[in-house]
């Protein structure tokens, strides 16, 4: 499980932004799940991902580690 103040992303939100903001997206995920269980289909534009490049080192120059 990670912590609630750990980023899950390069947008940085983690849980704690999830559990503000909770009572805005809950119906929207509670529509999906539920269409989920009815119709055993993922709605169009939830199974896209995006990578993002992070380098682990200030001013990259190339690729190589």
């Amino acid at each position: 499980m990670c912590e609630r103040s750990k980023s899950l992303g390069a947008d940085g939100s983690n849980f704690n932004f999830i559990k503000k903001i909770w009572n805005i997206l809950k119906n929207d995920i509670v529509a999906a799940v539920t269409h989920f269980q009815e119709t055993s289909s993922i709605l169009k534009g939830c199974n896209a991902s995006f990578i993002a490049l992070v380098p682990k080192v200030r001013d990259p120059l190339k690729l190589d580690p």
